[in-house]
């Protein structure tokens, strides 16, 4: 019984981290300068941040409201922009999953913050 236990819980860990640092397959870092004209942004910074640091075209939706705000990407092209790579992720998979085209992100780094996992570009 222990180790049934045990198993879920390590089934439940690893599922954790993956959903969070792993890179999701197919969406590549992007430059912002040439993009598509039918191309959406979504910024994901939160405010205080983004009216800092604006990206020009942007539809600035803190992370913590994307599951509220999503319905209007549904079936677009869309590039992420985050200063989180773990925001970015979870971002990504959630809205993969309700029918947005991701195609691209582009991690902010506004701050010259040390960088992690070697992933941002």
């Amino acid at each position: 019984m222990v180790t049934i236990t045990m198993s879920f819980v390590l089934l439940f860990i690893l599922v954790w981290f993956y959903r969070r640092f792993f890179p999701v397959r197919g969406v590549k870092c992007t430059n912002l300068q040439h993009l598509k004209k039918e191309t959406k942004i979504i910024d994901i910074r939160d405010y205080h941040i983004a009216s800092h640091h604006p990206v020009t075209g942007a539809t600035n939706i803190p992370f913590a409201y994307i599951k509220r705000y999503y319905q209007p990407f549904i079936g677009s092209e869309v590039i992420i922009i985050s200063n989180d790579v773990v925001a970015k992720n979870l971002c990504i998979r959630f809205l993969k999953q309700k029918g947005v085209q991701v195609t691209g992100y582009y991690i902010s780094n506004p701050d010259n913050k040390e960088k992690k996992f070697a992933e941002l570009c």
